[in-house]
């Protein structure tokens, strides 16, 4: 395999990145087969040809270059591999430069991917064309169903559309005629608005919405979560919490409620209560606490108030237990390393600070708590529990 210069690559990635965004924003619909014959394969093909598109542009300026070391050099750069890429003197930067670039395109093609799933799901609603098509609705939900609609949800929320659609009630793509407009009312509340979304994905994925969520909920609701086999998966587990994470942070980004603060106390509120599931990655529970989260999904918000009461405190048990825990790690440290910690989770909280009120309320303000390792999250608990305990003092 031969070399392939870093400039190629970098004008592949940004030509890339271009067709990416404009299939974002113009998601065409003249060449959508029947809802009977779309599949997701078909949303990856679209993905795929922008891709391949810019790399066959870029190629025409480096003639001795063949497609298929480009394309192996691209794989390696995914893994962290740069041996055959020809770098300049400063080295480093050069593949700091290409890993962002990379990261632009990747999040770009996911982006698109969810964009193009949600077009073509709304064209098909909008024009009552479903009925050709067979869902699901008679076996248990599989890994592979429910990592691809984690996926596909967690990726989409971040869209200029959807977050448009969640914050105001707008319609998530500009009608061709007036049959295809729809009533802000019809969309009434951040939740009803979530759920229509995620309707829209099931069915993309060959599930009933219906029986999908309903599913999906047993599984958050199930007190004995080590008796379903798919719950004990890591990367089920993972998914669903960053999930559940993110529909909480943008179910709370988007709704319109009075607050008593500046909005800043709200949003570290939601990482601490939402995203403290994510901290005990060493702890016996972790499993566990995926059942104290309850996902936003269809009819949830119809459910008998007293069944709430219980999930509401359930979830402030486990979040007390993990609190407990936390703490009681922090006092088994010797005087030194509590005085240590503290004054690193005391520079974690200012600096988060800073960032937050930095920040824009929306997708930016989403990334920033996701992005947050699982020993930062504890820290800043821990400094929410220092705080507490020495509140009179």
């Amino acid at each position: 395999m031969s070399n392939v210069s870093s400039a190629l690559i970098l004008c592949y990635f940004d030509l890339a990145s271009r067709n990416l965004q404009a299939l974002i924003e113009s998601p065409s619909n003249d060449d959508i087969p029947s809802p009977s014959e779309i599949t997701l394969d078909w949303h990856r093909s679209r993905i795929m040809r922008a891709q391949m598109s810019a790399l066959d542009e870029v190629l025409l300026d480096w003639d001795a270059t063949a497609r298929d070391d480009v394309q192996a050099v691209l794989r390696q750069i995914g893994e962290g591999d740069f041996t055959y890429v020809s770098l300049d003197s400063d080295e480093s930067n050069e593949q700091n430069e290409l890993i962002n670039a990379m990261n632009k395109t990747n999040d770009l093609a996911r982006r698109a991917f969810g964009n193009s799933v949600l077009f073509v799901e709304w064209q098909f609603d909008h024009q009552s064309i479903q009925s050709s098509r067979s869902l699901m609705a008679d076996r248990d939900l599989d890994k592979s169903s429910i990592l691809e609609y984690c996926a596909l949800t967690t990726s989409s929320i971040h869209l200029d559309c959807v977050q448009e659609f969640l914050e105001k009630g707008s319609d998530l793509f500009p009608a061709t005629d007036e049959n295809q407009k729809r009533n802000v009312a019809d969309h009434d509340t951040v939740k009803i608005r979530l759920e229509y979304l995620q309707r829209l994905i099931w069915r993309a994925l060959g599930w009933d919405p219906e029986f999908a969520s309903s599913q999906l909920r047993q599984l958050f609701s199930s007190h004995d979560q080590s008796s379903s086999v798919i719950m004990t998966d890591s990367a089920v587990a993972e998914a669903l919490t960053k999930y559940v994470s993110t529909m909480t942070v943008a179910i709370n980004n988007s709704a319109a409620i009075p607050m008593n603060d500046d909005g800043i106390t709200r949003v570290i509120n939601v990482s601490y209560s939402e995203k403290i599931v994510t901290v005990p990655q060493n702890m016996d529970n972790e499993d566990s606490t995926i059942a104290s989260l309850s996902a936003p999904t269809s009819n949830a918000m119809h459910e008998h108030s007293s069944v709430q009461q219980r999930h509401q405190l359930d979830i402030a048990q486990k979040t007390t237990q993990l609190q407990q825990q936390i703490w009681n790690e922090f006092e088994g440290l010797s005087s030194g390393e509590q005085v240590k910690t503290i004054e690193k989770a005391e520079k974690l909280q200012k600096q988060f600070l800073e960032k937050v009120m930095n920040t824009q309320p929306g997708p930016d303000r989403v990334l920033l708590m996701q992005n947050l390792s699982g020993e930062e999250q504890k820290l800043l608990v821990l400094h929410k529990l220092w705080i507490a305990q020495h509140a009179g003092e």
